[in-house]
């Protein structure tokens, strides 16, 4: 969604670049998650995160490719590897086109 900002909160520091509003300004978006209806009959993968564990390194063993590691990390609705600590659980959607149906919404 793209809209005017011309919001009294930000005036001061858009006065000082000498604007009156910013034109055009993304919102951010919102990532949909699952509901456990739509989980039912889904099968879910349980490890918990250890001492040099990678998201990509799932992604690799789940999904036979490196580069799905986001798809882990939004599940778990953990956005970097980060943001895990030693033993926490980790949730892993078993399929990868069950993952991208559920985060695509198809």
């Amino acid at each position: 969604i793209i809209k005017t900002n011309d919001d009294p909160m930000y005036q001061k520091q858009l006065e000082a670049r000498s604007i009156k509003k910013i034109e055009r300004q993304y919102k951010t978006g919102r990532l949909y998650y699952p509901s456990d209806d739509e989980l039912v009959g889904v099968p879910v993968v349980e490890v918990f995160w250890g001492l040099g564990d990678r998201l990509y390194k799932y992604a690799k063993k789940y999904y036979d490719s490196e580069e799905y590691w986001w798809l882990i990390a939004w599940f778990n609705k953990k956005p970097t590897e980060h943001h895990f600590k030693i033993g926490d659980k980790v949730k892993i959607i078993a399929s990868l086109s069950d993952a991208r149906r559920l985060f695509y919404g198809d």
